[in-house]
């Protein structure tokens, strides 16, 4: 059971998982609005068999309990209404969310469903079942909050502000032209849009960002792709790898504290390590290579060092003629070039194919 304005709803049917999560998001908003915290309670059922549509008005909560297979449309919502939709186990629905201020949606944990979201705000709680959530927030400042559950779940955003979060089970996540935040679970996929991304890694996933900004931080294991300009990447704490994709704008990528793989993309990149050990490509661009003694006692390969790219070595004291004099090269059979620098703290730095000079120090 949980508790709403007016009265009490069943969610026993709806499995562990979907249960708590609806709990915990009418609890919030019940704390965080006051027109929903005084509203008025109506409850009804849909017995599916068709396509079923209601309407919620201002001022009401209209709890919908769904007992039957069928397209549930809620499209003609308006105002500061909120509708709330359960179901009962084994409950398959097509749902057609509307306009209204509020919608949330516990869908059951052993169904397979469809969602399809309206310009309003919604709260999608899914379970273990198999589900596909389209359009979240087709229109430009709605927004959605979808948690996935255990299930294989396909997340398609649009033009609204979005928030997602992964679960244990396989999810692919689309995003479209609004601003996403999206934190990824196990082996979760990522595609970039056109907008404004904030992107947390999980386990063993895969990300793409975008045209717009990314700010990506890699979880545990994750493949990520940059895409935009102006965007951070930063690796997580098992082995990361980092790319710069198809993007031409300036980034930033960051090494963690695992082993990372950075390749910078075409534009005027940062590479940061980290405190673990990292291997770094240099793009077409003029890239900085930075590190500082926050990465003490890491490894670092540099491939890829042009002419126009520099190192800065921070929190030493070190000046370039200092840098330059502590720098070791040597040359391989095969004429390949290879300069290293030890740091005071045993941070190590290798340039392959490139002889430092004092202007490669910044």
């Amino acid at each position: 059971m949980v508790t709403v304005p007016g009265g009490t709803l069943s969610t026993s049917g709806l499995g562990t998982s979907t249960s708590t999560a609806l709990a915990n998001a009418i609890q919030t908003l019940n704390a965080s609005n006051s027109t929903f915290a005084n509203a008025t309670l109506t409850q009804a059922s849909v017995a599916g068999g068709g396509t079923s549509n209601a309407t919620v008005a201002s001022g009401q909560i209209l709890a919908l309990s769904a007992s039957g297979n069928g397209t549930i449309s809620l499209t003609g919502q308006t105002g500061s209404g909120t509708a709330i939709l359960t179901q009962a186990a084994g409950i398959t629905n097509t749902v057609l969310l509307g306009s209204a201020v509020n919608t949330i949606v516990g869908l059951n944990d052993a169904s397979n469903n469809i969602v399809n979201t309206g310009g309003g705000n919604s709260t999608i709680v899914a379970g273990a079942g198999n589900n596909t959530l389209i359009g979240t927030a087709t229109t430009a400042g709605g927004s959605a909050n979808v948690t996935l559950g255990a299930g294989t779940a396909t997340v398609v955003a649009a033009a609204g502000n979005n928030v997602i979060t992964a679960g244990s089970g396989n999810a692919l996540i689309g995003l479209g032209s609004g601003s996403n935040t999206v934190v990824a679970g196990a082996s979760t996929y990522v595609i970039g849009g056109t907008g404004n991304a904030s992107i947390t890694g999980g386990t063993n996933s895969t990300v793409f960002g975008g045209s717009g900004v990314n700010t990506i931080v890699g979880g545990s294991g994750d493949i990520i792709f940059g895409g935009g300009s102006n965007g951070t990447i930063t690796a997580g704490t098992g082995n990361e790898t980092l790319s710069g994709g198809t993007g031409t704008g300036a980034n930033t990528y960051v090494a963690g504290a695992g082993n990372a793989l950075i390749a910078a993309g075409a534009g005027n990149d940062t590479i940061k390590g980290g405190t673990g050990n990292a291997t770094m490509f240099g793009g077409s661009g003029n890239d900085l290579f930075s590190f500082s003694t926050a990465g003490k006692g890491s490894s670092n390969l540099i491939s890829g060092f042009s002419a126009n790219d520099k190192l800065t070595i921070g929190g030493y004291g070190l000046s370039a003629s200092q840098l330059l004099a502590d720098t070791v090269s040597a040359t391989a059979s095969n004429g390949t070039v290879f300069s290293t620098v030890v740091l005071p703290d045993g941070t190590k730095i290798v340039v392959i194919g490139t002889a430092l000079t004092a202007s490669s120090f910044v």
